[in-house]
């Protein structure tokens, strides 16, 4: 007799909504942190779920999550805002990096760790001076796993803050690339990993310190480059009777280009 009980023809289990609400929250982080959501967006559930194939209850579960991280605000019978990048949030993000960066020095990575940094270390090196956008891209991502294996080693609050404080950074680094020809530099990864294999707790520290001034020089550079009114809204004036006509700028319809393609800030 035939045993349907045997995982083979058991046919494959379709996703639970935590499921579907862990794929939404990733894929719209991602599509926040990309940019490919442009900063400042007012978004709906709806047109979100249909940019992405995702199902309506777990695209708002998604975003609840993410207002927790500070990604995105719910506004009233409007829908949400994706947070905008202004001088001030930058201001902010530098501040609190100058904070929590230098807890790093605390933390005591295990052999594994440490040898996994090591491996990580030739491998940016050899990208991170690339002019092209592909391995450049490849390097940061790299750097970024090498900083987790670090902060995986502090308590579950700093490691939050970290994880958090590096997320709006790198949104932050690709928004402005994509104003300006600009890009900011890597620092070499091999000063760190000396560091922490020798627990020098000062150069720890250092590294970090300056690697969060990098950030603040571009930024600056960036920002003081940038042609764009500030406190102008880029659309030209209108008079009254237009400025009643005009319809909130948002993610529905056919037309809208809030949503980018990933890459489109490069």
């Amino acid at each position: 007799m035939l045993d349907r009980s045997t995982p083979i023809l058991r046919p494959p289990a379709l996703p639970g909504p935590q499921q579907k609400v862990l794929f939404a929250e990733r894929r719209l982080r991602d599509a926040i942190l990309w940019c490919e959501i442009a900063p400042g967006s007012l978004v709906t559930e709806t047109a979100l779920g249909d940019a992405f194939n995702l199902a309506k209850a777990a695209t708002r579960t998604a975003l609840a999550r993410l207002a927790g991280e500070g990604l995105v605000q719910p506004i009233t019978r409007k829908g949400w805002r994706v947070r905008p990048i202004t001088g001030a949030t930058i201001g902010s993000l530098i501040q609190a990096r100058r904070l929590v960066e230098p807890t790093l020095a605390d933390v005591c990575p295990a052999e594994a760790e440490l040898r996994r940094v090591n491996d990580l270390v030739p491998i940016i090196q050899a990208m991170r001076r690339q002019t092209e956008p592909q391995p450049l891209l490849a390097a940061r991502q790299y750097e970024r796993e090498l900083l987790n294996l670090i902060a995986a080693q502090s308590n579950p609050f700093v490691q939050r803050w970290l994880h958090e404080l590096w997320d709006h950074s790198e949104r932050t680094v690709r928004f402005l690339e994509g104003r300006n020809a600009a890009r900011l530099a890597m620092p070499d990864p091999a000063p760190l990993a000396a560091a922490l294999k020798a627990g020098n707790r000062d150069a720890v520290r250092a590294e970090r310190l300056a690697a969060v001034d990098d950030f603040e020089i571009f930024v600056g550079r960036v920002l003081l480059s940038d042609p764009a009114e500030i406190g102008s809204s880029g659309h030209e004036p209108a008079d009254k009777g237009q400025r009643r006509k005009q319809k909130p700028r948002s993610v529905e319809g056919n037309d809208h280009t809030l949503i980018k393609p990933r890459g489109a800030y490069s």
